[in-house]
């Protein structure tokens, strides 16, 4: 603001003020809005931790996938070796079979002589039978590891068929959005998907008079008429933010800009709230002040633009959420 203007914007803004809340109540507020900026925060490192998961369970999965193809190709070259082992075994049996009937036939030989061919046959038909065991147990593994394989295949299918759905359902809600809004130009309000949340920005000109937190009633059909999509999409979440330039602002009912983002962003949730289809538990007001900038405070237009309410929808991730605590378990 201009230093000449300074006086009789205060002038302005006293008496515009006469029913602000106390002190006592706007520190409620702000540590409600501490709260619930900590709860944000919270989600957003869940949704965070959850594509972590994702990425990590795709890289278990790959990392699987190729161990499979190793101990299958083991496994075809341990069937390979045991089948030319079993040959070996009989060849021995028979071998030995022979050496019985030499052995019948040669009662003058020996029991010296005789007792260490005895000893060698029975020697290689314990090695053969140690080497079928092995191989069994080989074989068993690769069993094993086939079927937890195929198992952690399914989930990573299902936490792609749970995300799929999710983006689609954010796409169409863009659209619905876009179509309830068109009455109101681009400069006024954009709508986004970003980090898999859909992103409504309303310009402060649109909803506000400068360091006002009164919705003005073309701000007031606007969120009515987001309202009335809101309403049909009960498994959506939504986060009303305000933010604010880094321009200074003292008056009786506003301390800084924290308190002025926080009381735009209530404004919208009472107007949201008269939608009686609209749980207020779906409904999450904060304050982000001047410290989340979308465009650069040197230029007029840059303030312009960082001065805005945002309207975040997020789909609720409960089904995402079960999968990664199965896998967790």
């Amino acid at each position: 603001m201009k230093n000449h203007l300074l006086l009789p914007l205060v002038v302005l803004m006293l008496l515009g003020f006469n029913s602000c809340v106390s002190t006592k109540v706007l520190e409620g507020e702000q540590a409600r809005n501490k709260t619930l900026q900590l709860e944000n925060q919270a989600l957003m490192e869940e949704l965070q931790k959850t594509a972590l998961q994702k990425n990590k369970l795709e890289e278990e999965n790959d990392d699987l996938s190729n161990q499979l193809k190793t101990l299958l190709a083991q496994s075809a070259d341990l069937n390979q070796k045991y089948a030319g082992e079993k040959k070996k075994n009989e060849d021995l049996n028979k071998l030995y079979d022979d050496m019985i009937d030499q052995n019948k036939k040669l009662l003058s030989s020996s029991s010296s002589e005789k007792q260490k061919l005895l000893s060698e046959l029975e020697n290689q038909k314990r090695a053969l039978l140690e080497k079928e065991k092995v191989l069994a147990e080989q074989q068993a593994n690769a069993d094993l590891l086939s079927v937890e394989l195929a198992e952690r295949e399914k989930r990573v299918k299902e936490l792609e068929g749970l995300v799929n759905k999710k983006d689609a359902a954010i796409n169409d809600l863009k659209k619905k959005i876009e179509n309830a809004l068109l009455s109101f130009d681009k400069d006024e309000l954009t709508v986004e998907i970003r980090d898999g949340k859909l992103y409504v920005s309303l310009a402060e000109k649109l909803l506000f008079k400068s360091g006002s937190a009164v919705v003005d009633k073309k701000g007031q059909d606007a969120i009515t008429k987001l309202a009335e999509v809101l309403a049909k999409q009960p498994d959506i979440d939504i986060l009303i933010e305000g933010h604010t330039d880094p321009v200074p602002i003292k008056t009786e009912c506003v301390k800084d800009n924290w308190d002025l983002s926080v009381l735009r962003a209530t404004a919208i949730v009472r107007i949201l709230k008269e939608n009686k289809n609209i749980a207020p538990s779906r409904l999450i007001p904060s304050g982000r002040s001047e410290f989340v900038p979308i465009a650069s405070n040197e230029s007029p237009e840059g303030k312009a633009k960082n001065r805005r309410t945002e309207i975040i929808l997020a789909p609720k991730l409960d089904e995402i959420f079960k999968i990664l605590e199965s896998d967790n378990n």
